[in-house]
């Protein structure tokens, strides 16, 4: 076993401590451009295999101090706190294996003077663990905490939040470059001022353009909509409890948003069930006055032949406006909503999975209520950028998030998934509505700004007003630029594995030292 070593182990613990700060329960958002200070500072002296072993470490931390909230949810739900340490070994174990290549690379990049290649090794890292086939996680990106700050965030809307997490890490390396003692020559290359304004530039020019966005005033036409949060439970509640109480407290919702003049009433998901085509059975009565989308399951029958025949079953969003119109959930949520390998890992029947898959939709579609185009996300789709963007090219010109929280209510998963959604806001231009059960619930305008919020756990119809375009304004672009560099992520891995020259030293020092 190899020696504990405090000097290469502090700065680790550092960035981690920086890192956790800044996320949820303690919210110190602005951490970020100083969280990795102290592990950049420790790559300067480490050796390629010192830095992946590095990096692996720092992911072990990231990872645990991030997803701890699968302790209470296996508690909960399975009823052994032991058994939640099994998700939380094997994603520790497996998601630190991007940081330990990001640890390598940046030390290649430092080796090599190429200061410029950290923070878009950074963001491609991050955009690779977004997209990775039925692994896709894109969860706790450097650029999160930023939320509560609209201001700092507008960038996304030219290339998502991963465009904002490599300005977040140029920061970092520029504070990086100021703290490290200039070497003249060796390994590890030069610090100088030139590395300086190479990393300030882009920084700038990135400030500029997020306060040049923010600046702009709102357009389209004035609506009033409604996030109704029921107060109910809808985790852990037993079935006739739940619509018991979701019966009165919709009723309620409804003469709040009728009081309020909304032209849109958002509920969570999880709280109807449907058929094919047809009306979903709800347990609280719907009100033409006012229209209304909320999200459950729906059974789709069509083409089933003979008894052998399985339906499909699709998570879904209801709306009706007159009549009745459904969207499927495109992207599903791994081991929650369907079980890869589940007849050849037989040990996960006592993690008490959902014992039937769910289909996903074959595109992600928006709904049209009373002539408002709408594009929901539900639940973890909240997550993913390329669901918002593709409900954006839909032509929605409002997105509403509906979500159940109520899982994880105490740990900061549910904040983490509501920084989620105010990012998809900014990033696609879209006001958007967010509901879940017990909360968060709130309405954000098109620059991510919070316009409401209920307390947690409340009854609370909140209504706002937002403005809509009747062909909002788009950057087609902004996807494409976050794919870019995940695709650059491996190009320049690559490159900085080939045999290479360290930063030459400065003309003026070599001059010098004769």
């Amino acid at each position: 076993m190899p020696e504990f070593e405090p000097k290469k182990a502090l700065p680790i613990g550092a960035t981690g401590l920086l890192f956790a700060a800044a996320f949820p329960p303690f919210n110190f958002g602005l951490l970020v451009f100083v969280a990795l200070v102290p592990w950049l500072l420790s790559l300067r002296e480490a050796t390629p295999k010192g830095a992946f072993r590095s990096g692996y470490s720092l992911g072990v931390l990231l990872w645990a101090s991030q997803m701890w909230w699968l302790l209470p949810l296996t508690k909960t739900y399975v009823g052994s706190a032991w058994m939640g340490l099994i998700p939380l070994f094997i994603v520790c174990f497996l998601g630190s294996w991007y940081f330990a290549v990001v640890g390598w690379a940046i030390q290649k990049a430092m080796a090599r003077g190429a200061f410029w290649a950290i923070p878009l090794l950074w963001a491609g890292m991050e955009v690779i663990r977004g997209v990775l086939p039925h692994l896709a996680f894109p969860y706790f990106q450097i650029a999160t905490p930023l939320w509560p700050f609209p201001i700092l965030t507008q960038a996304a809307f030219f290339g998502t939040i991963y465009l904002v997490s490599a300005w977040v890490v140029a920061v970092n390396v520029l504070v990086f470059i100021f703290m490290a003692k200039p070497k003249e020559a060796g390994r590890t290359g030069t610090y100088g001022s030139t590395n300086a304004k190479r990393l300030l530039l882009p920084i700038l020019v990135l400030l500029l353009a997020t306060g040049f966005r923010y600046a702009q005033p709102p357009s389209g036409k004035p609506i009033v909509v409604s996030a109704g949060q029921p107060g109910v439970d809808l985790a852990y509640s037993t079935p006739d409890e739940e619509a018991f109480r979701l019966k009165g407290a919709v009723a309620g919702l409804y003469r709040e948003a009728i009081l309020a003049g909304s032209q849109l009433l958002v509920l969570p998901e999880g709280i109807a069930f449907g058929e094919n085509d047809h009306a979903p059975q709800t347990p609280f009565a719907i009100d033409p006055n006012v229209p209304i989308l909320f999200g459950g399951q729906r059974f789709e029958m069509k083409g089933a032949i003979g008894d052998q025949a399985k339906p499909k079953i699709y998570q879904s969003a209801f709306g009706f406006d007159g009549r009745w119109s459904h969207a499927d959930k495109a992207r599903l949520v791994i081991f929650g909503e369907y079980v890869p390998g589940r007849g050849f890992l037989p040990f996960l029947d006592a993690f008490k999975l959902p014992s039937g898959d769910l289909s996903p939709a074959e595109k992600t579609s928006a709904m049209t209520l009373k002539g408002l185009k709408v594009g929901p996300l539900i639940c973890f789709e909240g997550l993913f950028i390329d669901v918002a963007d593709a409900q954006a090219k839909n032509g929605a010109q409002i997105l509403a998030a509906m979500s159940i929280d109520d899982w994880y209510m105490g740990t900061g998963a549910p904040d983490q998934l509501r920084a989620a959604t105010v990012w998809r806001a900014v990033e696609t231009g879209l006001p958007t509505v967010r509901v879940g059960g017990l909360g968060y619930s709130m309405i954000i305008d098109s620059k991510g700004r919070v316009l409401r919020e209920a307390p947690l756990g409340v009854t609370k119809a909140l209504s706002g007003t937002v403005y809509v375009d009747e062909n909002p304004v788009q950057n087609p672009l902004r996807v494409w630029v976050a794919y870019a560099m995940g695709i650059g992520f491996p190009i320049l891995v690559f490159g900085l594995s080939r045999p290479g020259k360290a930063s030459p030293e400065p003309k003026s020092r070599r001059r010098r030292s004769r």
